[in-house]
């Protein structure tokens, strides 16, 4: 994977940072950004985008037509898909794992996908590890801890204690992962990969179809 792209994916997260400091000052919360590392855990890479090509073995995916990434599947890849539901089903203390859109033109980053759980489940994700995705948008982890429907934004807490504003809209995928399996990957999914960074990829030890298919 290219230094060019690594910076290019730094760079988006330079620019969310400067367009949320204004509204710290306001009494918002911070800024969108992540560690590449957490403690006590190995550096995890996230890849998302839209699958161009798929077979038994990977996807190929693109968020566009400079960014190409290979998710590549192991023995121990986990895949799920988004059984999908509306806003009103987000709520404080559920774990999410949020897609940020790159750039939206506005204040407070808007979420492309949110990816909720809750109860067991949410304690025992790995939450607040990633680095930025490589193809496609950031991605940031943590529990989702206030929420305004009428403004269409929240709050999440990652594990490192970071808080960030984010902001939902009726274009939003929001969800919960159920078990899904490698076949059900196919042309046009929007997919959310995490794992070990490969030359050209990952090696990925979970994949989250987002969506069916994208429009073109």
């Amino acid at each position: 994977m290219s230094n060019r792209r690594r910076g290019s994916a730094w760079a988006v997260l330079a620019l969310l940072g400067s367009l949320l400091a204004a509204c710290a000052g306001q009494g918002s919360t911070a800024v969108v950004s992540a560690t590449p590392t957490c403690k006590g855990a190995s550096p995890v890479t996230v890849v998302s985008g839209t699958v161009r090509l798929a077979d038994q073995t990977s996807a190929t995916v693109s968020a566009n037509s400079a960014d190409i990434e290979i998710i590549h599947y192991t023995s121990k890849t986990r895949f799920s898909q988004v059984n999908q539901v509306t806003a009103d089903a987000l709520s404080p203390e559920q774990s999410a794992q949020v897609l940020v859109e790159p750039s939206t033109g506005t204040s407070v980053p808007l979420a492309a996908a949110i990816v909720v759980q809750s109860g067991a489940a949410a304690v025992e994700a790995p939450i607040g590890c990633s680095t930025p995705a490589q193809a496609g948008a950031p991605e940031v982890q943590g529990i989702i801890t206030t929420i305004n429907r009428t403004s269409q934004q929240f709050s999440l807490l990652d594990a490192r204690g970071q808080q960030y504003l984010l902001a939902f809209s009726a274009n939003t995928i929001i969800g919960q992962p159920e078990p899904a399996q490698q076949s059900d990957i196919t042309q046009g999914n929007l997919v959310l990969a995490s794992g070990s960074a490969t030359s050209d990829g990952i090696n990925a030890d979970s994949v989250i179809i987002l969506s069916a298919s994208t429009s073109s």
